[in-house]
């Protein structure tokens, strides 16, 4: 696509569709992975729902960042409060780190 039909921020949108795809799938193998310590700690409901809705539109960047993106946060940081989860959680911050450099280059 060429760069002078893009609007304004569509460009960082379209590159953080790698980063966010990338950390839905380590959210879902530390799911996988780590199911009883969510479950123990009472995550494992909220963070399944979470991922499961933005799987759903995953095809829909701006709805993800409108909608879900807050809730999604507010997972991840229940997440890095679990000291068992810490080595896991490293790729995860990474991406998330990402995103958000790129929502806010791309105002969205």
């Amino acid at each position: 696509m060429s760069e002078e039909l893009l609007k304004p921020g569509e460009r960082e949108m379209i590159q953080s569709r790698s980063y966010l795809y990338d950390l839905l799938d380590k959210l879902n193998d530390i799911l996988e992975n780590k199911k009883e310590i969510l479950e123990q700690k009472g995550i494992a409901p909220k963070l399944s729902v979470t991922l499961e809705l933005i799987t759903l539109n995953r095809l829909y960047l701006d709805v993800i960042y409108k909608t879900y993106w807050n809730q999604l946060l507010e997972v991840i940081n229940e997440l890095n409060a679990i000291p068992e989860l810490k080595d896991d959680m490293v790729d995860v911050n990474a991406d998330v780190e990402e995103i958000k450099k790129l929502k806010q280059e791309g105002g969205f």
